[in-house]
């Protein structure tokens, strides 16, 4: 991706056209978020975005304690991905499994590749955190898997390592999300709690 100023080196209209462009990005952000700063990112994960990368490993893992700022940093990278115009989804683990489990009582049945489909950069937010069962383990391995075999970059958050991950959903799980992904752990103290 590309940095801010290079965006805007590259931008054709003004410095308040610019500033418009990028207010318009963040407003589309829930609240709590629209306050990020491309600033507050680690060095690590500074590097993930503005490093050319492996085609095989394009995606991010940001593990770590709650409260140490994973969510935050990964609307940071989406609002990154979204000013270089890349199509970026965020979803919630629970509520996409909510949202999927409501869509059995509508006649539109939810389709894991419309989310593959919709976004080329994909964040899923607290992977782990839900009730796991054989069809929610599945259901992320399907999603997952259909990222891994098209190559399309993901940032996933969760509290656990990947160790704990693989206890939880599965090694076919962990093992591509290995593969595709740079591990990164957030370290810190509980910023909620401050």
């Amino acid at each position: 991706m590309k940095t801010l100023e290079q965006l805007r080196n590259l931008y054709t209209g003004d410095e308040t056209d610019f500033q418009e462009y990028l207010a318009g990005i963040i407003s589309r952000l829930p609240k709590r978020y629209q306050k990020i700063s491309v600033k507050d990112l680690p060095e690590n994960i500074n590097e993930y975005c503005y490093q050319p990368k492996e085609i095989e490993r394009n995606g991010l893992y940001l593990f770590g304690k709650s409260g140490t700022g994973k969510t935050h940093y990964a609307y940071t990278v989406a609002f990154l991905a979204r000013a270089n115009k890349i199509t970026t989804e965020i979803v919630n683990a629970n509520k996409l499994l909510n949202e999927i489990q409501q869509s059995f009582n509508s006649p539109k049945t939810f389709n894991v590749s419309e989310i593959n489909e919709r976004a080329s950069f994909l964040v899923i937010d607290d992977l782990g955190a839900h009730k796991v069962s054989e069809w929610s383990s599945n259901l992320f391995y399907l999603l997952i898997n259909e990222r891994y075999e098209a190559m399309q970059p993901t940032l996933f958050t969760s509290n656990l390592s990947l160790d704990e991950v693989s206890e939880l959903l599965g090694d076919r799980i962990t093992s591509r999300i290995a593969e595709m992904c740079s591990i990164i752990e957030v370290q810190g103290d509980d910023k909620r709690l401050r």
